[in-house]
């Protein structure tokens, strides 16, 4: 009997060395066969499920639009749904980026990423780049092409994203835009073949030239040409022992460099796990999944805790999606995506894998992409030569709204008429068409439409006649019509008539509104109200243009945005009525500023005059004075709003002191060395020279790239900012803000906190536990063994 219970304690006892070898040590993911990872990987569902169950990815990724966008992009990816990813208030994704759209999404000159990285998620979710909540982002992102490059001159990185964002979203790759901005990235390529954020040939690290080389490959670039060769090379130069990547040299490697090296390999159809690009084992991708933690997200680097926006990071490539095409997948294989023209036209291949098949159907033949009927019939045509169309699961969008159960579906063809005439301008068609297997192809397609018979309504305002509304009758002046023309000559005034609305002692008898075409002026004048004409009968037309050239403002006040004209000037209104000026913002480097010119446009012309919003006022110009007379106004930076109440008609303007940018005097870093895993904090000396407060934008960058920054409203005078930074690499570093620079250097990881908190206790207690019971086996055994000799004795 004792005999038998020692085979078992030894049995047991290799079973537990077994098992120690074999089960995956929390925190430190084992590389399973078979790259890319599907979306039923359990590694890849952890990490999914970490955006759902973790506080801090939920508070970090629900907050920062950025973030946002990066996350839809690594759901969808992943084979998830951006829409049904929600945070604590039930919120999704694309809820919390469209909710913030209006404030992000701006007409500008520069200021690329932002524009880019919304095309990112817009396109990755299935949405219409452009028609996203009324704006037309890729117009936008085109709009900021120079003639050479796209976004800040100086700065290269946005030009990358701009190629990839512009080509996944559907532009041509042979487009002038793709084409020029292509050549001007392969003219900044750097002599040891990589790229860096800037332009000029310097600086090169991982991510940057990983970013030109996906870049170049959505412009048209073959993989074998010299400066993806060359890119390819400065790569394989940087890769490290552990098979990961740096952020730059003297680095660690990390996931997000990882992350935008595995799109690059992938985007020239190169295998990352391959001998070529593997280190006695260890690649990109085995090191990205040793960075997995036991909650499902990704640490930056090794000893790091999880970092949501890495994870969004690392999943793409993981998936084995690269930027810009293929970021849909149905459940984790290979797809591809062809672009069509510039009007907008591509087709995705989203692949899904059952057995035997792994061929998507193909969508031939789409149309229209332009009609002058408003009422345009919608044609597409497809097939698949395997298991056939699934008829019943083909799903038709336009302008994102499901329209598939009004349609005509074969298992060739779809027709759509839509019920009801579409208004003039882009429409956005989105088809998907699925065979039986499960294999899917995604097309989407812009229509224009330009119907003369179209009746169009001014904004706010329902369509209709006076008689059929109770609302007075609206007329758009053209600039033929004696009105001002608009920046673009599109037409800039309206009129309306009060005789609709007048009771008959002359009183409004409903509140009226008129707003200007470019929706930023309103006048409401109230109920119960009545206006005297000088001149005129009751019963006047009052119009409303905007002015792009008005009398010059003394005392130190400047323009914002084009003024107001509201007439017949003088006319009286026996009660306050309400006018409300629109502002539009950008934040640039070193300051928030505003279209201060009145040329529509916020660019560099608007850089020499930085202004709080909070003294913003509307100010009335007196004719007979020749002077300028400020209103009392109302403020919501909410809204990005200014409100007035007037009781006469004249030129309005929206108003604010003059102040100056502002000035870095001087940063120092406290302390001056630090051990890895203390906080440094740079204490930044600014000033505002100017006579008045202004609103500024503090950046602060830590070796040449953009760490965090600061919108502050500063007095006249100097101020002291800090900044927190926690640094995750050894060595020294430099710190800069707006071109003051300090040094400091990152020892070894610090001694002096408590030892449990460098200490992955998951990891030790599973050791300790199995050390404990290999012990208590060995000690049965022997005990058993010494009591057997006594016996024996």
């Amino acid at each position: 009997m004792s005999r038998t219970r020692e085979r078992i304690a030894i049995y047991l006892l290799l079973g537990i060395i077994i098992a120690s070898a074999g089960i995956p040590v929390l925190g430190r993911p084992v590389m399973a066969a078979g790259y890319p990872l599907t979306s039923s990987d359990v590694r890849i569902q952890a990490a999914l499920d970490y955006f759902n169950n973790s506080t801090q990815a939920q508070t970090i990724l629900w907050n920062d639009m950025e973030k946002a966008c990066y996350t839809i992009v690594a759901v969808e990816a992943c084979g998830g749904d951006a829409h049904t990813v929600t945070n604590s208030s039930g919120k999704s994704l694309i809820d919390v980026i469209k909710e913030n759209a209006p404030a992000k999404l701006k007409p500008q000159n520069s200021a690329a990423l932002v524009h880019e990285y919304y095309l990112f998620a817009i396109v990755a979710a299935g949405e219409n780049p452009r028609d996203f909540t009324g704006i037309d982002p890729l117009q936008q992102l085109k709009d900021m092409f120079d003639g050479t490059q796209v976004g800040m001159s100086g700065i290269i990185n946005d030009d990358f994203w701009a190629v990839i964002s512009l080509v996944g979203a559907g532009e041509n790759p042979s487009s002038e835009i793709i084409q020029v901005t292509k050549d001007h990235i392969i003219a900044n390529q750097s002599p040891d073949g990589g790229w860096g954020s800037v332009t000029g040939g310097t600086g090169s690290d991982p991510c940057d030239t990983a970013n030109a080389i996906m870049a170049l490959r959505a412009a048209g670039v073959n993989s074998s040409s010299p400066a993806i060769k060359a890119g390819l090379a400065y790569l394989k130069t940087m890769q490290r022992s552990d098979g990961g990547f740096p952020y730059m040299e003297g680095y660690s490697s990390d996931s997000a460099s990882d992350a935008r090296v595995i799109g690059a390999l992938r985007a020239c159809s190169i295998d990352p796990t391959g001998s070529e690009w593997s280190i006695d084992g260890n690649n990109a991708v085995t090191h990205a999944l040793s960075l997995q933690q036991p909650d499902g997200g990704f640490s930056w680097y090794a000893g790091g805790s999880s970092d949501p926006w890495m994870t969004t990071y690392i999943l793409p490539a993981l998936a084995g999606k690269h930027w810009p095409p293929d970021l849909f997948t149905n459940s984790g294989n290979n797809s591809s995506t062809s672009s069509g023209s510039s009007s907008g036209t591509s087709t995705t291949t989203l692949a899904a894998a059952p057995a035997g098949d792994y061929t998507a159907p193909s969508i031939d033949a789409y149309s229209p992409t332009f009609s002058e009927n408003a009422v345009p019939v919608i044609t597409a045509d497809f097939k698949d030569d395997r298991s056939g169309i699934d008829a019943a699961s083909v799903i038709l969008k336009i302008d994102g709204t499901d329209v598939s159960s009004q349609a005509t579906i074969t298992a060739g063809s779809m027709t759509y008429t839509p019920g009801e005439p579409l208004r003039n301008g882009t429409h956005m068609v989105e088809l998907i068409v699925y065979d039986r297997s499960g294999n899917r192809t995604r097309a989407t397609w812009n229509i224009r439409v330009d119907a003369p018979d179209v009746t169009q309504t001014t904004p706010g305002y329902p369509q209709g006649t006076a008689q059929e509304t109770g609302t007075p009758e609206l007329t758009d002046t053209t600039a033929e019509d004696g009105q001002v023309a608009g920046i673009d000559g599109e037409p800039t005034g309206t009129t309306i008539s009060l005789a609709a609305l007048l009771d008959e002692s002359g009183a409004l008898t409903a509140d009226m509104e008129l707003e200007s075409p470019e929706a930023i002026h309103r006048l409401t004048i109230f109920k119960g109200t009545t206006v005297s004409f000088p001149g005129s009968p009751s019963g006047s037309v009052i119009s409303m243009s905007s002015a792009e050239k008005t009398p010059v403002l003394t005392g130190g006040y400047c323009r914002i945005g084009a003024a107001c004209e509201i007439g017949p000037e003088d006319a009286r209104l026996s009660s306050p009525s309400s006018l409300t000026f629109s502002y539009d913002e950008i934040k640039s480097r070193e300051s928030v500023r505003w279209d201060t010119n009145g040329d529509g446009v916020i660019d560099l012309l608007d850089d020499d005059i930085v202004i709080t919003p909070e003294d913003m006022m509307i100010a009335r110009y007196d004719s007979a004075s020749g002077e300028w007379n400020t209103v009392e106004s109302i403020i919501d930076t909410g809204a990005k709003t200014v409100t007035a109440r007037i009781e006469k008609l004249s030129l309005f303007a929206l108003v604010a002191p003059v102040t100056r940018p502002v000035v870095v005097l001087d940063i120092k870093a406290s302390p001056e060395t630090l051990d890895l895993g203390q906080k440094m904090t740079f204490i930044v000396t600014v000033e505002n020279p100017g006579t008045a407060r202004g609103t500024y934008v503090i950046p602060l960058k830590i070796d040449g790239v953009l760490e965090t920054s600061q919108e502050v409203v500063l007095n006249p005078g100097q101020h002291t900012l800090e900044f927190v930074h926690d640094e995750p690499y050894l060595g020294t570093h430099q710190a800069d803000a707006m071109g003051r620079t300090v040094t400091f250097t990152v020892n070894s990881a610090a001694t002096n906190g408590n030892w449990w908190e460098s200490v992955d206790i998951v990891f030790y207690l599973y050791i300790i536990v199995g050390v404990v019971c290999i012990g208590v086996i060995t000690g049965g055994i022997l005990f058993s063994r010494m009591r057997r000799r006594k016996k024996a004795q």
